[in-house]
């Protein structure tokens, strides 16, 4: 079949885009960049049929892994090819920082248990979301990860043969070094600031992120672009709220923009630094989007980060609030690294992630 006639059907957990972030984000410029090269696409919706199309594309699989099962099945009887893309990884150490007392026991003890199940698939008949997850990316044609370290986790965590697993890297805009910084300042009157951009939730650790920078006694401010997730973690959200209270003229919680919007864009060209101390990232989207705005990059060194970022980045512990404050310091006082933003630019666009998986798409359909 032409690539021209290829026609992809993606498919995404139902409160994906109530909780938009950077997977959204991938799946949305992904799109847009094979339907410009004349490939029909489309998001999964009821008046869909798994008839009508060559590829399945299942995204953000460890979001939705029963129902993943359950759709991989659905998908091939019905003659489709199907693709997954897990968005995976396991963190000890962030599992350790979900939930207060018997919450916290309780969330490590699943952890576990979800490691155990997801090597092996022994589940003993509960049907367990690992136990389905594993067998989802098995039953797939194809298993798409966004970095080299997440094949070797998926590999070494589910079982799946390498030979199955292709890598596409993540991608940025490259028009976001072209906003207007005015925008940002003239609406907030703050500038040279401290970037985070990101949900407000435990695995981001934000509450240490404040803490750090209150440790720091910079002449700047913090400025966090997110959403809080206090429909899960409204503990972790007043805590992050109590330690901003030690310093309100400097730390400044803007709620949540749009992608798209020029204010976000132009807040990356605002700021002189960002950070990302999360326990692991895959690698951050907000992370390559102030890369290319010129920003200064603080960022955790659990996940791909380093397969993204090379030398270009100062990497952080993120449990430990000392590692984080003095990235932040050093990284402040230095001058602007233009080679962090040629190297994303000449590595990865969403272009060169769409031509990636158009060539994916040819060898199987």
């Amino acid at each position: 079949m032409s690539q021209a006639r290829a026609k992809v059907l993606f498919i995404t957990s139902q409160g994906a885009f109530q909780l938009y972030g950077g997977a959204e984000t991938a799946l949305i410029m992904l799109k847009h960049y094979l339907e410009k090269k004349g490939i029909i696409c489309r998001i999964y919706s009821y008046e869909d049929n798994f008839h009508d199309y060559d590829i399945v594309y299942l995204h953000n699989v460890s979001q939705f892994p029963i129902e993943a099962f359950r759709l991989v099945q659905l998908a091939k009887s019905a003659g489709a090819r199907v693709i997954s893309s897990p968005i995976y990884w396991s963190s000890f150490e962030s599992a350790l920082e979900y939930g207060v007392g018997i919450k916290k026991f309780a969330h490590l003890i699943a952890y576990l248990i979800s490691v155990f199940v997801s090597k092996t698939g022994i589940d003993f008949g509960l049907q367990s979301s690992p136990r389905l997850m594993k067998l989802a990316l098995e039953q797939s044609d194809l298993v798409i990860v966004n970095s080299n370290a997440e094949s070797e986790l998926i590999s070494r965590h589910f079982m799946i043969p390498k030979r199955k697993i292709r890598v596409v890297y993540n991608g940025v805009d490259p028009n976001i070094e072209l906003a207007d910084p005015k925008i940002f300042m003239n609406k907030y009157d703050i500038s040279d600031f401290i970037l985070y951009v990101g949900r407000i939730e435990p695995r981001k650790n934000v509450l240490r992120l404040i803490k750090a920078f209150n440790k720091t006694a910079l002449d700047t401010h913090l400025v966090i672009i997110g959403r809080p997730m206090q429909e899960f973690y409204k503990y972790y959200w007043d805590l992050c709220l109590k330690e901003a209270a030690k310093n309100p003229k400097k730390i400044h919680f803007l709620g949540s923009f749009k992608y798209s919007s020029e204010l976000l864009k132009s807040a990356y060209v605002s700021a002189r630094v960002f950070v990302l101390p999360s326990f692991y990232e895959t690698p951050g989207l907000s992370a390559i989007e102030a890369a290319v705005a010129g920003a200064k990059l603080v960022i955790t060194n659990r996940g791909c980060t380093r397969e993204y970022f090379s030398d270009f980045a100062i990497y952080v512990d993120p449990l430990s609030v000392e590692s984080i404050a003095k990235g932040l310091i050093k990284a402040y006082h230095s001058p602007v690294n233009e080679d962090l933003k040629r190297h994303i630019l000449t590595n990865f666009t969403w272009e060169k992630s769409g031509d990636q998986f158009i060539k994916i798409i040819k060898s199987i359909v």
